[in-house]
């Protein structure tokens, strides 16, 4: 999808929006504030031993017993989108590209497009309207 550059089809991207790694740390603080917290309980302190790792990400089990990862509870909670995929998406949203362009442009469908789109303006109105910054 990137490459080291930053350059996606010809659209400068800053690298740490194209970066897979540095994509989840940009999520984990755009949307949880840079911690991950129980969806259940809400605790956002967890020991070494409660995390295993899980695809690309970290898999975690709270002391209140339920198993979550570091999308639970964000706009790509349940998306097949990579982190990186999702990072120039919403880049590219508050960019106002159209949703087909971004399709064509991150390899995923026009209505995962939409439906990013309606999951980001559910939890911040600015996001969908272009008004999230990155």
């Amino acid at each position: 999808m990137g490459s080291s550059s930053g350059v996606v089809d010809g659209i400068e991207l800053r690298p740490e929006l194209v970066d897979e790694a540095a994509a989840r740390h940009w999520l984990l603080q755009a949307f949880k504030s840079g911690r991950m917290i129980c969806p259940a309980c809400g605790r956002s302190e967890f020991s070494v031993a409660q995390m295993t790792s899980f695809r690309d990400g970290r898999r975690v089990k709270c002391a209140c017993g339920r198993w979550f990862i570091d999308r639970t509870g964000t706009p790509i909670d349940h998306s097949s989108l990579t982190h990186a995929q999702a990072a120039v998406l919403i880049h590219l949203l508050a960019c106002r590209y159209p949703a087909a362009e971004i399709a064509e442009r991150i390899g995923c469908s026009a209505d995962t497009v939409t439906r990013m789109q309606r999951r980001l303006a559910s939890r911040n109105p600015a996001a969908a309207m272009g008004g999230l910054r990155v």
